[in-house]
């Protein structure tokens, strides 16, 4: 893990990609700019542990995550993969208490780190931040209970068949 020199510039282009900043003027973007650096981290290296202290908001620059968790017994269950432009800690980040998963890059990836107590300052003193976060908070609740449903519903060969019909023939080349 290394921090990677940015100008704000890049700092501002990150915040207008995130939807949970994108409908913000620029005064509020630079507040929130303050508290913001890149971090480089290589291939398989872990981001943050489950039931570790939030440091801030997580933003993918570049490459690919894997949030999960981990049984008792050693075994793996990935919860999501987050690719460029997802974000997350959100759950710690507007919720209060400890990191609910665990991260690891799946390549070598770029991720911005929006301080916590900037986003909590920012938010204080410009409540109407708080609809776009609770708008970016259900959608991500749709998404998990889509999930949910996936997984508790269809059997395995039905699951691989929807997700190879959305799948583009870019995305087929690749597999």
């Amino acid at each position: 893990m290394q921090t990677v020199p940015t100008t704000l510039h890049d700092k501002m282009h990150a915040l207008h990609s995130c939807p949970y900043f994108s409908g913000l003027d620029d005064a509020h973007l630079n507040e929130l700019a303050e508290g913001m650096r890149l971090v480089r981290y290589e291939r398989g290296e872990v981001v943050f542990w489950q039931d570790e202290a939030c440091q801030g908001l997580q933003i993918i620059e570049r490459g690919m995550v894997k949030l999960f968790k981990l049984s008792p017994q050693g075994r793996e269950l990935i919860v999501n993969i987050f690719k460029e432009g997802a974000t997350f800690a959100e759950v710690p980040v507007f919720a209060g208490g400890l990191t609910p998963v665990n991260v690891a890059t799946l390549e070598e990836s770029d991720i911005w780190l929006l301080e916590l107590d900037v986003i909590h300052r920012v938010m204080s003193k410009h409540p109407e931040l708080s609809q776009q976060v609770m708008l970016n908070l259900a959608n991500n609740l749709r998404m998990m209970v889509g999930i949910i449903e996936e997984l508790s519903f269809y059997q395995v060969t039905h699951r691989l068949a929807r997700l190879l019909s959305q799948m583009t023939p870019e995305q087929l080349a690749g597999t």
